[in-house]
């Protein structure tokens, strides 16, 4: 019985004893607790604040050389975070005292609101340290502070974030990003204008986005250098910045690109100024912005040394699986808004050769694009056929033998069009074709198609490999019934309404009882003639006002064959091909006056042509026989201009031999690519 009471007093003691420790060590951790405030509560009314913060970064921010200030993330047990800065003089006070990633206890700060660009946080408010601000080491072993706090930016999120301050706007707040490292390039050393940086590059998420790095790198940077790193390698970016290149179409008249096409060459930089920019209107535009660019006679043209942040190119990719999907939705076949960028592997080559047109000889070369799942057929034309078939010979000739590899091809600015429940591609005259594109990310990230078709069994055909011999001419049948003008006037049933017919003439007289040009709606899809209301001009049909009209032709011939003779109605496009000129081009020569023509106009009375005429209601129904022609050509050469593939039944469009400069995107080592994209306006 002792014993036991013996026992029994000694555990009250020890649990008397435990609850007293335990008391204590309770009032320790509330008097360590007490009196701190956390960072939501702090505001403008007090500089008395007390912390207990974590120090998670700490960065200076140096302007042409010149200190401006240091920085610092503090982030709190409540994981609140809020950015401080202290004057270069000031920082003296704290160096050696504070580390990243430890604890401290912070006194005496002033608190604003958070102003600038590109904030590392999203919070309101921002730190100032003073002289009076005291920073001591925070010895509590009982406040859990996390190391890090991210605001982090899904990938797929990042160009929305970019629009959503506008593309001439800079973002308030920098950016956090998490994905997967991949094409990590060796470090190198560029120029900028704040003298020599190394730069360090690589791709997050399997090559979607590209990042850049300059010297001083971030904390523990050489770790992507690892060869011992186990893939694949995760990275966290923190406070980035996020820039979208953006294209544009720029368009120079004859009469001004003869003073700068000296100067512009592709893949070069340049400085433009004094240049006006109007609507992005008419179909087929090369790029999606919602702008184009004009040259005027004031425009001046400054190269200035290579820019390694602007990129060499930038394409528009829609999926080799969309592209049915996309021509099928076209309100327009024959003139969509947007012309189409496309990448795959390149397969059944066909090597160049000629075809007869309209306009004579023209070079031609065809293939077959494929991402392992879909193909498509390209047809590609003029020197563009050339340059792509010796590319083509080019890359072939690296193979070594019996291991021929597949060739990734890009076809940018291409028209598409339905043929017989197929899509065929054909090339325009702002159209370009990549081969195996030399340091372009979208090509990189395009590898698992390579890889997929190996896995397949890839074999190149004998169209891929095979070079032809000689150079042969292949004959093509016109489409466009060519009729005389007595057959012509003879078509009054409404099955030939809308339908064109080519007529070969001889224009007797051009009546000059109207104006010869007339201000038209910008949308090329129609020339609608505007009215000026209230000092603007107004297109009817579109309900839109134009501060400057579009100026076409429009006069009316008098034109005659062995058979009879009639008035043609010749439109802007039929009058610039037979002139060579636009309206524009005879008012820079003095012709301003829209009722006084022109010798060139007059001109036109005497030469033999071919006019491609479209029947209206009025030709059908009332036998009216002024007729419209909407294109016209010299007599000299075919009168097709639409052709089709007798071997294949490929329908592809012909476009004028009219060389148009291309003007470059930019310059750079590395390409940019938006996939699974339709062009559309941002």
């Amino acid at each position: 019985m002792r014993r036991q009471m013996k026992y029994t007093n000694q555990s009250k003691q020890a649990t008397k004893y435990h609850d007293e420790s335990k008391t204590k060590r309770k009032a320790e951790k509330s008097r360590n607790m007490e009196m701190h405030s956390h960072l939501s509560a702090l505001n403008e009314t007090r500089n008395d604040w007390f912390l207990r913060v974590r120090v998670t970064g700490i960065w200076n921010n140096t302007s042409y050389g010149i200190l401006i200030r240091y920085n610092m993330i503090l982030l709190d047990c409540e994981n609140n975070h809020m950015h401080a800065v202290v004057a270069p003089e000031l920082w003296n006070l704290f160096v050696g005292i504070i580390t990243p990633g430890t604890i401290y206890c912070i006194r005496n700060m002033n608190v604003s609101p958070a102003t600038g660009l590109f904030r590392p946080l999203h919070s309101k408010d921002m730190i100032h340290f003073t002289a009076s601000t005291t920073v001591v080491l925070d010895l509590n072993i009982y406040l859990f502070i996390p190391r890090h706090k991210f605001h982090i930016t899904p990938l797929n999120e990042l160009r929305d974030s970019f629009y959503f301050y506008g593309p001439e706007n800079h973002p308030v707040c920098s950016t956090d990003v998490v994905g997967v490292v991949d094409n990590l390039e060796a470090m190198r050393t560029v120029q900028t204008r704040h003298g020599s940086r190394d730069l360090m590059r690589f791709n997050i998420s399997y090559g979607l986005q590209c990042v850049s790095f300059y010297s001083p790198f971030p904390e523990h940077y050489e770790a992507l250098y690892d060869t011992q790193l186990e893939n694949p390698v995760i990275v966290i970016l923190a406070s980035t910045r996020v820039s979208i290149h953006i294209h544009v179409h720029v368009f120079v008249y004859a009469d001004n690109w003869k003073y700068h096409a000296h100067k512009i060459v592709e893949g070069g930089v340049f400085v433009f100024s004094n240049f006006y920019t109007k609507e992005a209107l008419g179909s087929l535009r090369p790029v999606s912005s919602k702008f184009r660019i004009n040259f005027s006679p004031s425009t001046n043209v400054e190269r200035v040394e290579d820019d390694f942040m602007i990129a060499r190119h930038k394409f528009e990719f829609v999926d080799l699986s969309d592209l049915f999907v996309v021509a099928n939705a076209y309100e327009k076949p024959d003139s969509p808004d947007y012309s189409t960028d496309v990448i795959g592997v390149l397969v059944d080559f066909e090597h160049v050769w000629k075809i007869k047109t309209m306009y004579g000889l023209k070079d031609i070369c065809k293939f077959r694009i494929t991402d392992g799942r879909d193909s498509h057929k390209v047809t590609v034309w003029g020197n563009l056929a050339v340059t792509t078939d010796a590319r083509v010979r080019e890359v072939k000739a690296g193979f070594k033998d019996g291991e021929e590899e597949p060739i990734i091809v890009i076809a940018s600015s291409t028209k598409l069009k339905i043929w017989k429940s197929s899509v065929q591609i054909s090339t325009l005259p702002a159209s370009k074709i990549y081969i195996n594109l030399d340091h372009d990310f979208s090509s990189k990230s395009f590898i698992h198609i390579c890889i997929r078709l190996r896995k397949e069994g890839y074999v190149p055909s004998d169209k891929t490999t095979s070079s032809p011999t000689t150079t042969y001419v292949k004959e093509v049948v016109s489409v466009i019934e060519t009729v005389t003008l007595n057959d012509l006037s003879e078509k009054t049933s409404t099955d030939f309404l809308k339908m064109s017919f080519m007529c070969k003439v001889k224009v007797k007289s051009v009546e000059e009882s109207d104006n010869w040009w007339y201000g038209s709606c910008n949308k090329n899809d129609y020339h609608e003639k505007v009215i000026k209301f209230e000092g603007k001009y107004r297109c009817a049909r579109c309900q839109k006002n134009y501060p400057v009209p579009q100026k076409r032709f429009k006069i009316v011939v008098l034109a005659e064959d062995d058979t009879k003779a009639f008035n043609f109605v010749l439109y802007d496009r039929a009058v610039k091909r037979l002139l060579g000129k636009t309206v524009t081009n005879l008012m820079v020569e003095g012709y301003n006056d829209p009722a006084s023509y022109p010798p060139p106009l007059k001109q036109i009375a005497g030469r033999e042509i071919t006019v491609k005429v479209e029947l209206t209601d009025d030709n059908i129904l009332v036998s009216n026989t002024i007729y419209y022609a909407v294109d016209a050509y010299e007599c000299s050469v075919s009168t097709s201009p639409v052709l089709e593939d007798i071997d294949t039944g490929t329908s592809v469009s012909n476009y004028t031999n009219i060389s148009v400069p291309s003007l470059s995107h930019g310059a750079g080592s590395s390409a940019l690519s938006t996939r699974k994209r339709v062009k559309k306006e941002k």
